[in-house]
This record gives structure tokens, sequence and C-alpha cells, in this order.
């Protein structure tokens, strides 16, 4: 059944005559189940019910009405409202749906958007919405499994882009896994909630999500006080005896473990190297990951052969990646070379790994013939990376 306060008096709910001036008290009538999970307040007021999902017309007692609109039903899930339309996971806990208002049937639709990438969806605990920064256009939907994982939604409805993506916490101990409990979102700032269970305790940590850090459960120290001889501390224990990444000025160290005071020791010369602009240093510690894009199945229709040849041999001869502000690439498991001899501007020899933007082009993609050629790009350094578009030269049989 659904509550509506009087118009103006939010809390009085009183509903005796049914007149117009009084609150609402009306019950959902169907075939499926009605148990309510959510009321969306968007373009009409949406109900979400485990069996099925209704639309509420009307204003008073005497003319509302609650008309079903689709039969899936809700997970046990808050729903968002993402450019126009509202995303719920539907009760068999593997489909991100989009409830969204069709003209031509004069009813909402609930689009299966997710029909691709359901493998990545598992009975979902949790649900955040992350809309458009300062420097993406695109809205991020972080679903969080129940087995600790998450997959990512990148959207941007007007321009039909839905991208799935597969994400799992950095490089920790495997014996105690580091799984993602719950995820926020505050002032356009999305917060994570982490948990590691070990042989003796159980800790949890409040992540804070960032483009502009390479490590994950990581932290950014700025000052170089924070040497106490060739111990850098890093002013919290979360870290304590795990195997750490470190990018010191850009640049990737040897991996160590942390001392069991919240510290991490430095040689002398990565100590020189560290402290090389005074005390204003820029060192960041965390776990690595390792970034993984594998495209879609190529799929391709030539003028020479009958028919597309998404299941003939085929051969990728070449391709090109676009990217921005990038570096350490790999491509199937072999490094791509950026830097230049002879007649560059600057001598590569005794610098860091320099960034590049524009065109990286590989004459080896993919891995010889086939019918599923499609290359693995990844990075397995923590470096940035910025992919914007990939081109492929393909030989077909």
């Amino acid at each position: 059944s659904l509550f509506a306060s009087r118009s103006g008096s939010f809390f009085d709910f009183y509903t005796e005559e049914g007149d117009d001036d009084e609150g609402i008290f009306t019950t959902i009538s169907s075939r499926q189940l009605t148990e309510i999970i959510d009321i969306n307040p968007d373009r009409g007021l949406q109900v979400f019910t485990a069996g099925a999902e209704f639309i509420v017309k009307g204003n008073t007692p005497s003319d509302i009405t609650i008309e079903a609109q689709t039969q899936h039903g809700a997970s046990f899930l808050e729903v968002k409202s993402v450019d126009g339309a509202t995303l719920f996971v539907d009760q068999n806990g593997r489909t991100l749906r989009s409830y969204l208002y069709n003209y031509n049937e004069d009813a909402y639709n609930s689009t299966d958007i997710s029909v691709l990438s359901s493998q990545l969806i598992d009975n979902p605990v949790d649900l955040g919405v992350l809309t458009g920064s300062l420097s993406e256009d695109a809205n991020w939907v972080f679903i969080v499994n129940q087995d600790g994982t998450a997959a990512i939604l990148n959207t941007l409805r007007t321009q039909d882009i839905n991208g799935f993506t597969k994400w799992s916490n950095g490089d920790t101990n495997s014996d105690y896994p580091l799984n993602i409990e719950s995820v926020s979102v505050v002032n356009n700032d999305l917060f994570l909630v982490n948990k590691r269970t070990t042989a003796s305790t159980t800790n949890y940590t409040i992540e804070r999500w960032s483009f502009d850090c390479l490590l994950d459960s990581s932290l950014k120290l700025t000052d170089g006080l924070s040497f106490t001889g060739n111990d850098l501390l890093l002013y919290s224990d979360h870290l304590d005896g795990e195997t750490v990444s470190v990018v010191a000025r850009g640049n990737t160290l040897p991996s160590r473990q942390v001392n069991s005071n919240s510290t991490i020791t430095c040689t002398d010369e990565e100590k020189t190297f560290i402290l090389a602009n005074g005390n204003v240093i820029d060192v960041e510690v965390g776990y690595n990951f390792t970034p993984k894009i594998v495209g879609m199945p190529l799929n391709t229709n030539s003028n020479r052969i009958a028919g597309q040849n998404q299941m003939r041999e085929k051969k990728i001869n070449r391709m090109n990646l676009r990217v921005y502000e990038s570096s350490g690439v790999y491509i199937d498991g072999n490094p791509v070379p950026i830097r230049q001899f002879g007649d560059a501007a600057n001598s590569p020899l005794d610098s860091n790994l320099p960034k590049q933007t524009g065109i990286i082009q590989d004459n080896n993609g993919g891995n010889g013939w086939g019918i599923e050629v499609q290359p693995e790009i990844t990075i397995p350094e923590p470096t940035p990376f910025h992919i914007q578009a990939i081109e492929y030269e393909v030989e077909s049989s």
C-alpha cells in the first residue's frame, strides 16, 4: 500500500473521508508480488516493487490511480535517476534496466542495458551514481556485487553510450582480499567502504575515488619532513605489512613491504631523488592494479568476400591507438616503444618516462591468424593511461 500526506502538510496522513484535501491511502492491485522496494519522484511518481513497475497518476484521493508498466521486479536496492532515465537492478540480480517513457507505446519500458555484460553483475548489494565531472562528460554508475567486486557503467544516454567495466581492488594479499562493501556519492565525490578480514581482525577503510591517483587504496605524500632517516612515514596503518607500489615524481620505484610502524624504507638514491625539489615531494604509495582492455569481437564487411567475417579467419596487420598523456602501454604482453633516438627533440637518456598524446602505432596487433584475434591492451605499471580510440587494419580469409 502507498501512503501520502495531505497537500502542504508533510506529516498529516489523515484519510477519514477521502476528500480532496486529505491524505492518500491506496493499495496496489496486481497479479505480481507488489512489495514496494522504492518510490522515485522523477518524471511522474514511479513505484518499484518486487514483481512489477508502476506509475502513479492523479493528485487527490478521488482521482489517484496506480498503473502497471512493466513486469520485471526490482532487487532490494535504491533506484537511481540518470540522464532522464531511472536505473534499477531487476529481481534476478543479473540485469541493469533503464526505466524510460516510450511515446510510441504511451507507457514506460524497462530496457535491458547490460545484455552484453550481465556476467559482470552478481546480486548487487549497493548502487551509486557519479554524474559528469570536470574531466568527463559521461556519468558513472557503480554496482557493488556480493563478492566484493564491482561493475562500472559509463553512460551518456544522449549519445547512446553504455560501456561496462569489471572492477576489483588492487594487488592485495590473496589470502585476505580487500572487498568493496558499499558506495556513496557526496558533493560529487564518490566514497567506498572496503573491508579486509584476516585470521584475527576485520578492518574497514573509507576511500575516495579520484582520477588523480595511479594506485589503489593509496596515500599521497607532499611533505619532505615525513622522512626520518631513510624511512618515509605514511600517516596511516591500513597498509602495514602489505607489499605496495611506490610512485615518486611520476616514476615507478621497486615494490616493497610497509613496515609495522607505517613507514617504507627508501635507499639513499631514492631519498635524494624524492627530495630533489626540497621539502615539497610527490610520492604515492598503494596497491598496483593492471587495467586491461579487450575489445568486442571484430566484424568487418569487405567488398571482396560475401558478407561479414565475424566467424572467418582473420588477422590484424596493424592497429593505431589514440591516447592522451599515456605511457607504459603493453599490447599482447609486449611493451609499445614511445621513446625516439636520433632526431628526438629531447634525449631519451637519463630522463623520466614521457607521456604521449597522439597516435601509438603497433604493427603486430593480435596473435596471427584466427577467428578471435582481438588484441589485449594492458598497463602493468602504475603509469597514466587514457585511451580515446582504436583503429584496426584487418586481413580476412
